[in-house]
């Protein structure tokens, strides 16, 4: 689904991407390719209660100001990605597990990517705000990685499972260059 009307509301609407229709509990890595469930390219669009699933880059939050509430996102790979300037409130962000065709006798995981925010400049006004969302999942995953040199991502009062790797985030491309996380979340 591409989004390019301003004002746009769904409410209770699932948005899917079943290109990566994937049937084990596991994404095979190799098999993963990139497919959008909804590509949002306009300003003022809210959700309420929808869900949006995929495997790479479910939610493809390009450019404009955003609103999601109770809303369900679940993906493996910058699965919450691009530019856009976005208020995720009480979602469940769901995390896949993936693993690469060595790892499977040992049942390893590889780690995913929940963000990959796309903030271009000290000026730019994007970010991701995720606030009283739950993380969880059968898989393993970074809060995130920059996209870009000043990418930013908050999470306020988010409760997180085992499923975020100690590390927490990853500079990607961006080594070196700020990368902002604020967070207060509550581990269970």
């Amino acid at each position: 689904m591409l989004v390019n009307a301003e004002y746009f509301v769904a409410i209770n609407v699932k948005f899917k991407n079943s290109y990566n229709n994937i049937t084990s509990s596991l994404v095979p890595y190799k098999e993963v390719k990139v497919a959008p469930s909804i590509v949002l390219m306009a300003d003022k669009a809210w959700f309420y209660g929808c869900s949006f699933i995929s495997v790479q880059d479910t939610l493809a939050d390009f450019v404009g100001r955003h609103y999601f509430k109770n809303c369900y996102i679940e993906g493996a790979i910058d699965f919450i990605w691009r530019g856009g300037q976005s208020i995720y409130e009480k979602c469940v962000i769901y995390v896949k597990g993936m693993t690469k065709d060595e790892m499977v006798e040992g049942g390893a995981m590889l780690p995913g990517f929940i963000t990959a925010q796309g903030r271009q400049s000290e000026q730019d006004t994007s970010g991701f705000v995720f606030k009283y969302c739950v993380i969880k999942g059968d898989g393993t995953a970074f809060l995130g990685r920059a996209y870009r040199g000043y990418s930013r991502v908050v999470f306020y009062a988010t409760s997180m499972s085992n499923v975020i790797v100690p590390q927490g985030w990853d500079a990607w491309l961006n080594k070196g260059e700020e990368y902002v996380c604020l967070f207060s979340f509550t581990i269970y």
